[in-house]
Protein backbone atom coordinates (compact mmCIF):
# COMPACT_ATOMS: atom_id res chain seq x y z
CA UNK A 1 0.00 0.00 0.00
CA UNK A 2 1.24 3.47 -0.49
CA UNK A 3 0.17 4.44 2.89
CA UNK A 4 2.36 2.05 4.62
CA UNK A 5 5.38 3.71 2.39
CA UNK A 6 4.82 7.48 3.62
CA UNK A 7 7.48 9.14 5.86
CA UNK A 8 6.72 12.36 6.77
CA UNK A 9 9.40 15.06 8.13
CA UNK A 10 8.64 17.72 10.59
CA UNK A 11 10.26 20.92 10.91
CA UNK A 12 8.89 23.42 14.12
CA UNK A 13 10.77 26.27 15.45
CA UNK A 14 8.94 27.17 18.04
CA UNK A 15 10.00 30.76 19.39
CA UNK A 16 10.06 28.89 22.53
CA UNK A 17 7.61 30.95 24.10
CA UNK A 18 3.95 31.42 23.40
CA UNK A 19 4.17 35.35 22.68
CA UNK A 20 1.11 35.78 20.34
CA UNK A 21 3.43 39.12 18.57
CA UNK A 22 6.32 36.72 17.51
CA UNK A 23 5.05 32.95 17.44
CA UNK A 24 7.01 30.06 15.66
CA UNK A 25 6.95 28.57 12.15
CA UNK A 26 6.13 24.79 11.20
CA UNK A 27 6.50 22.73 7.90
CA UNK A 28 6.70 19.56 6.83
CA UNK A 29 7.33 16.91 3.74
CA UNK A 30 6.14 13.53 2.85
CA UNK A 31 7.99 11.26 1.21
CA UNK A 32 7.04 7.89 -0.63
CA UNK A 33 9.47 5.54 -2.05
CA UNK A 34 12.19 8.43 -2.28
CA UNK A 35 9.90 10.76 -4.28
CA UNK A 36 8.01 13.69 -2.49
CA UNK A 37 4.67 13.74 -2.59
CA UNK A 38 3.77 16.51 -0.04
CA UNK A 39 4.66 19.90 0.90
CA UNK A 40 3.80 21.72 3.36
CA UNK A 41 5.45 25.22 3.44
CA UNK A 42 6.11 27.03 6.38
CA UNK A 43 3.64 29.07 8.43
CA UNK A 44 2.96 30.96 11.90
CA UNK A 45 2.54 28.23 14.47
CA UNK A 46 1.79 28.86 18.88
CA UNK A 47 2.50 25.55 20.38
CA UNK A 48 -1.45 24.49 20.19
CA UNK A 49 -1.26 25.26 16.47
CA UNK A 50 1.98 23.13 15.57
CA UNK A 51 0.71 20.35 18.11
CA UNK A 52 -2.90 20.24 15.72
CA UNK A 53 -0.29 20.45 12.39
CA UNK A 54 1.59 17.23 13.32
CA UNK A 55 -1.52 15.35 14.81
CA UNK A 56 -3.40 16.14 11.66
CA UNK A 57 -0.61 15.58 9.60
CA UNK A 58 0.91 11.90 10.86
CA UNK A 59 -2.66 10.54 10.55
CA UNK A 60 -1.61 8.73 6.97
CA UNK A 61 1.80 8.60 7.59
CA UNK A 62 3.72 5.54 9.29
CA UNK A 63 6.96 7.06 10.11
CA UNK A 64 7.03 10.80 11.35
CA UNK A 65 9.78 12.71 12.74
CA UNK A 66 9.82 15.99 14.28
CA UNK A 67 12.75 18.09 14.15
CA UNK A 68 12.12 20.89 17.51
CA UNK A 69 14.21 23.83 17.55
CA UNK A 70 13.95 23.96 20.95
CA UNK A 71 15.77 22.58 23.55
CA UNK A 72 13.73 19.34 25.29
CA UNK A 73 15.90 18.27 28.09
CA UNK A 74 16.66 20.92 30.51
CA UNK A 75 17.51 19.67 33.80
CA UNK A 76 19.78 22.25 35.13
CA UNK A 77 17.92 25.44 37.27
CA UNK A 78 20.86 27.95 36.32
CA UNK A 79 23.74 28.25 33.57
CA UNK A 80 23.65 26.15 30.34
CA UNK A 81 23.45 22.68 29.51
CA UNK A 82 27.35 20.93 29.21
CA UNK A 83 26.09 20.18 25.39
CA UNK A 84 25.67 24.09 24.86
CA UNK A 85 29.07 24.40 26.23
CA UNK A 86 30.52 22.21 23.60
CA UNK A 87 27.75 23.76 20.51
CA UNK A 88 29.04 26.96 22.11
CA UNK A 89 33.15 25.94 21.10
CA UNK A 90 32.45 25.80 17.58
CA UNK A 91 29.84 28.39 17.52
CA UNK A 92 32.16 30.83 18.53
CA UNK A 93 34.23 29.88 15.87
CA UNK A 94 31.84 30.47 12.88
CA UNK A 95 30.87 34.03 15.17
CA UNK A 96 27.25 33.02 16.49
CA UNK A 97 25.51 32.48 19.47
CA UNK A 98 24.33 29.86 21.84
CA UNK A 99 21.08 31.12 23.97
CA UNK A 100 21.89 29.02 27.39
CA UNK A 101 18.68 26.98 28.27
CA UNK A 102 18.00 26.58 32.32
CA UNK A 103 14.33 26.07 34.38
CA UNK A 104 15.43 29.40 35.29
CA UNK A 105 13.81 30.99 32.38
CA UNK A 106 9.89 31.82 32.97
CA UNK A 107 7.74 31.10 29.84
CA UNK A 108 10.39 29.12 28.24
CA UNK A 109 11.47 26.22 30.51
CA UNK A 110 9.75 26.42 33.81
CA UNK A 111 7.30 24.23 35.34
CA UNK A 112 4.82 25.88 33.56
CA UNK A 113 6.08 26.58 30.54
CA UNK A 114 4.13 25.49 27.25
CA UNK A 115 6.90 23.23 25.73
CA UNK A 116 6.36 20.63 28.46
CA UNK A 117 2.53 20.81 27.86
CA UNK A 118 3.37 20.23 24.06
CA UNK A 119 6.07 17.00 24.37
CA UNK A 120 3.62 15.72 26.69
CA UNK A 121 0.59 15.46 24.38
CA UNK A 122 2.77 15.51 21.28
CA UNK A 123 3.66 11.58 22.56
CA UNK A 124 6.72 11.12 20.22
CA UNK A 125 9.32 9.02 21.04
CA UNK A 126 12.52 11.08 22.18
CA UNK A 127 15.66 8.55 21.13
CA UNK A 128 17.60 10.02 18.32
CA UNK A 129 19.39 7.12 17.09
CA UNK A 130 16.54 5.12 17.39
CA UNK A 131 14.55 7.50 14.69
CA UNK A 132 17.61 6.94 12.93
CA UNK A 133 16.93 2.96 12.46
CA UNK A 134 13.26 2.86 12.58
CA UNK A 135 10.66 2.30 9.55
CA UNK A 136 7.27 2.97 11.50
CA UNK A 137 6.98 5.30 14.53
CA UNK A 138 6.28 8.74 15.88
CA UNK A 139 9.54 10.93 17.03
CA UNK A 140 11.30 13.93 18.12
CA UNK A 141 14.59 15.00 18.03
CA UNK A 142 15.78 18.62 19.25
CA UNK A 143 17.99 20.06 16.26
CA UNK A 144 20.32 23.48 15.84
CA UNK A 145 19.88 23.90 12.50
CA UNK A 146 22.47 27.50 12.68
CA UNK A 147 25.18 24.49 13.04
CA UNK A 148 23.41 22.12 11.07
CA UNK A 149 23.88 24.34 7.84
CA UNK A 150 27.61 24.76 8.48
CA UNK A 151 27.37 21.30 7.57
CA UNK A 152 25.21 21.26 4.45
CA UNK A 153 27.41 24.58 2.71
CA UNK A 154 30.62 25.12 2.36
CA UNK A 155 29.81 28.86 1.88
CA UNK A 156 28.61 28.81 6.07
CA UNK A 157 31.61 26.89 6.99
CA UNK A 158 34.44 29.20 7.73
CA UNK A 159 35.79 31.90 9.99
CA UNK A 160 32.76 33.91 10.93
CA UNK A 161 30.46 32.69 8.19
CA UNK A 162 27.64 31.80 10.09
CA UNK A 163 24.41 33.39 8.38
CA UNK A 164 23.32 36.44 9.63
CA UNK A 165 19.37 36.39 10.46
CA UNK A 166 18.60 38.86 13.05
CA UNK A 167 16.87 41.76 11.81
CA UNK A 168 17.30 43.63 14.95
CA UNK A 169 20.88 43.44 14.54
CA UNK A 170 21.87 43.75 11.22
CA UNK A 171 25.70 44.22 11.65
CA UNK A 172 26.66 41.76 13.84
CA UNK A 173 23.81 39.70 14.22
CA UNK A 174 24.16 35.59 14.11
CA UNK A 175 22.57 32.38 14.75
CA UNK A 176 19.91 32.21 17.20
CA UNK A 177 21.28 34.99 19.55
CA UNK A 178 22.66 37.52 17.42
CA UNK A 179 25.45 37.56 20.09
CA UNK A 180 28.98 38.61 18.68
CA UNK A 181 31.44 36.20 19.48
CA UNK A 182 35.46 37.24 19.66
CA UNK A 183 37.48 35.99 16.65
CA UNK A 184 39.27 32.92 17.34
CA UNK A 185 42.86 32.65 17.21
CA UNK A 186 43.38 30.23 14.46
CA UNK A 187 41.32 29.63 10.88
CA UNK A 188 39.67 26.37 11.60
CA UNK A 189 38.51 24.52 14.40
CA UNK A 190 40.75 22.06 15.45
CA UNK A 191 40.05 18.14 15.43
CA UNK A 192 39.15 18.24 19.30
CA UNK A 193 37.02 21.07 19.24
CA UNK A 194 34.93 19.17 16.45
CA UNK A 195 34.74 16.29 18.20
CA UNK A 196 33.90 17.28 21.24
CA UNK A 197 31.21 19.08 19.45
CA UNK A 198 30.02 15.70 17.97
CA UNK A 199 30.42 13.76 20.90
CA UNK A 200 28.39 16.30 22.67
CA UNK A 201 25.76 16.28 20.13
CA UNK A 202 25.36 12.34 20.14
CA UNK A 203 25.22 12.60 24.23
CA UNK A 204 22.82 15.01 24.55
CA UNK A 205 19.89 12.92 25.59
CA UNK A 206 21.66 10.40 27.50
Amino acid sequence: MQLAQRNTYIGFDSAWTDNPAAPGAICAVSVENGRMVRFNPPRLASFDHALSFVQGIRADSVYTLVALDQPTIVPNLTSMRPVERVAASLAGWLRCGVQPSNRGKKGMFCDASPIWRFLSALEAIEDPEQARRATTGHYLIEVFPALALASLHADIYGLGQAPKYNPKDRKNSGCRTGNRWPAPQHGTPTPSVVRNWRYGCVTLKR
